[in-house]
């Protein structure tokens, strides 16, 4: 899948079939407002895909949209923000046990 931006709306376009019993994973760097998730979330729902999984390594989320939209997403605890619908891994000791190794 990709994302076309214009005039600041985002379009996501697929160039391969959506198949509703796939399990889809979406993984982003940086949500900050959320907008690109939701459409994509919003996307693969249409097409009755059931099982949509959202990765992500810092979730700003400053337009909330996401939560609005009960779209669960698992982050980093870089930057938390307590929410039902977000579950946090913490990183820390997985990047003290990679220090102790160098």
């Amino acid at each position: 899948m990709n994302k076309e931006r214009k005039n600041n709306k985002i379009n996501i376009i697929s160039n391969t079939k959506i198949n509703k019993k796939n399990i889809y994973i979406i993984v982003d760097d940086i949500i900050d407002t959320g907008n690109t998730i939701y459409k994509i979330v919003k996307f693969l729902k249409k097409r009755l895909v059931k099982k949509i999984f959202v990765y992500s390594i810092h979730a700003i989320l400053s337009n909330k949209i996401i939560l609005k939209k009960k779209i669960s997403i698992c982050s980093t605890n870089t930057l938390m923000r307590k929410h039902k619908n977000i579950k946090y891994i913490c990183i820390k000791k997985k990047i003290l046990n990679i220090i102790k190794k160098l």
